[in-house]
């Protein structure tokens, strides 16, 4: 677990530094499984008040992808780890697996969707589990069109595309996901076994000033519908539908956009992201490669 920290920092100096080399294919981000924060920045924020318990919290992602010939197609290795203290119930998980994405070309002037299936390892340490989890989904967004559409700059394992407007830019996404999430094990005798799940995602990205000040200002704003469809008997407890808002304001400090603050307000849950239900504001600096 405290290695975890180190392989992040590990990842983000080696992208900076010399991106381009046998490393150069390490990637920063919030998550790499949701197609929809593949955009987003990492986050970690630390707080010690003076007598007070200190609080921290990381939502962050790092991935190695195989850069295979074919651009539509990617093949990558990842761990991501969210953490927060600072909230009611604490979040606390853990992933590493593989991963692939592939974007279809219609050969037409139309949306390129993109597909994904990742195979992980879990440890949730606030419910002291263990398991793995296998996702696969559908990635719709505004500015993800086939090859004939004229728009190139989106791969599979990229950051994803951005819009550029003079005085103003914006775009939306959309996903859907069916999720196998094993629990093999649990600590003081608590549940185990299966949980199937469909979740679909929501979001908007809008840009005020747009080109003129290089896109450094963001507005985020997305929903996510969770569905526990079938659990095993000793899991079946709690709310089987859930969902989850989020609004982010991020601010850059450079015109590639790879570090600046943002302020993120969030309300509802996430059982993929081992976030229970709650609500709670954030101000944390946020990263990407």
């Amino acid at each position: 677990m405290r290695a975890l920290p180190a392989i992040l920092a590990g990842g983000l100096l080696c992208s900076a530094v010399i991106r381009g080399s046998w490393c150069g294919e390490w990637q920063l981000r919030e998550s790499i499984t949701d197609k929809n924060k593949e955009s987003s920045p990492a986050s970690a924020f630390f707080v010690k008040p003076q007598g007070q318990e200190r609080t921290y919290g990381i939502d962050a992602a790092v991935l190695y992808d195989f850069q295979l010939k074919s651009r539509s197609t990617s093949l990558f290795l990842y761990g991501s780890y969210d953490r927060n203290t600072a909230i009611e119930v604490e979040q606390d998980l853990l992933t590493a697996g593989f991963g692939w994405e592939r974007q279809v070309d219609f050969g037409r002037r139309g949306w390129g969707p993109v597909y994904t299936a990742t195979a992980d390892y879990k440890r949730d340490g606030t419910a002291g589990a263990r398991g793995a989890r296998l996702t696969t989904g559908l990635t719709i967004d505004s500015e993800l069109k086939g090859g004939t559409a004229g728009h190139p700059q989106w791969y599979p394992g990229s950051p994803g595309p951005r819009r550029a407007g003079k005085y103003f830019s914006w775009q939306w996404e959309w996903a859907a996901y069916l999720q196998w999430d094993k629990t093999a094990s649990a600590e003081n005798g608590g549940p185990a076994g299966d949980i199937f799940r469909s979740f679909g995602d929501l979001s908007a990205y809008a840009y005020p000033g747009g080109d003129r000040i290089k896109n450094q200002v963001e507005v985020e704003l997305s929903y996510r519908y969770t569905w526990d469809f079938d659990r095993s008997r000793q899991l079946d407890a709690g709310d089987s539908t859930v969902a989850l808002f989020r609004s982010s304001l991020n601010l850059y400090f450079t015109e590639d956009r790879k570090y600046g603050l943002g302020m993120d307000y969030a309300r509802g849950a996430d059982p993929a992201e081992g976030l229970a239900k709650q609500t709670f504001y954030r101000v944390s600096f946020k990263a990407q490669i």
